[in-house]
């Protein structure tokens, strides 16, 4: 039984029949275990406050505590003028609000999130560092945040791929139906729906990629920077990451692009491509996924 079922059973075991709310992402939990029961009808309003003035009233007709319901945020402010006017007439009221998914507080931290740590899909962590950066990020970023899934810190070469090739072989699993998510460190806003939605299209597809469609028009230019050809948008994604490959396969990819030329090779996708003619299939990232990659960038990722 979670919380919010032993809530409505409560507000059940009270003899209330009719809540009153308006749904949200944070009091989805709520609404799930209301829609469990058939002892109790759930309204759902237009907007909260109407939530609020609807669950006095209910008080008010049936000598029992009036119940409503909204997510977090702007929300649950939104109950506050049915609050104030349950208050000073005494109608007795229980408002119920959404709160901050846990995985997403920052508590005392001083990190929002932990991201690949917090996931039950990730076992295992490799941390690629720069030269000489190994002691710091055992202690600065490992120990100091608690990051206990990683399993080896390495250091990194000198293009994408030499890091990425360092990381692949400490890799600590030699499980080959396993799968492998590469993700750039600049890019700290990875959530877990985005790992989750990876996760179910690596397994049909063998090699995913995350990305949005891309917002702008996109030209592609010559030389001399005049426009050439304007592709249609809708074919148009932005790549992200993290890229996501069975485990055998993204190995066998850099073993044979290690062993050959390789300098035109820009992602992890581009290597299975190449390497192993096995197509990727595109994901939805987020937008929120941002690359912090200037001084504007990390002001913006601060808000």
């Amino acid at each position: 039984m979670q919380v919010t079922d032993y809530i409505v059973d409560f507000i059940i075991k009270k003899g209330i029949t009719d809540v009153f709310g308006y749904p949200g992402g944070s009091i989805s939990y709520f609404v799930d275990a209301l829609h469990k029961r058939e002892e109790v009808h759930a309204h759902v309003v237009y907007h909260e406050q109407a939530a609020a003035f609807a669950a006095a009233a209910y008080a008010e007709i049936s000598m029992k505590p009036g119940i409503a319901y909204s997510t977090g945020g702007p929300g649950a402010t939104n109950l506050i003028t049915g609050i104030g006017h349950a208050y000073y007439d005494s109608i007795p009221v229980i408002m119920l609000t959404g709160n901050v998914n846990t995985y997403e507080r920052k508590g005392s931290m001083g990190i929002r999130q932990r991201g690949f740590q917090e996931s039950d899909i990730i076992d295992e962590m490799v941390l690629v560092v720069g030269k000489g950066q190994i002691s710091y990020a055992e202690s600065e970023i490992v120990g100091k945040y608690g990051f206990s899934k990683v399993s080896a810190i390495v250091e990194g070469g000198k293009e994408r791929y030499d890091s990425v090739w360092q990381g692949l072989k400490a890799v600590a699993s030699d499980e080959e139906d396993s799968y492998i998510f590469i993700h750039d460190g600049a890019r700290p806003f990875v959530d877990n729906g985005i790992l989750k939605r990876g996760y179910e299209k690596v397994k049909r597809f063998r090699a995913c990629v995350a990305g949005m469609p891309s917002k702008d028009t996109i030209k592609v230019v010559d030389d001399d920077g005049f426009a050439v050809n304007t592709p249609d948008r809708k074919y148009v994604w932005v790549i992200q990451t993290p890229q996501v490959f069975e485990k055998a396969l993204i190995v066998e990819a850099y073993s044979r692009l290690m062993a050959g030329e390789h300098q035109d090779v820009t992602d992890d996708a581009m290597a299975v491509e190449r390497m192993m003619n096995v197509p990727v299939k595109m994901f939805e990232g987020s937008y929120q996924n941002v690359k912090i990659t200037t001084p504007e960038d990390l002001e913006i990722a601060e808000l």
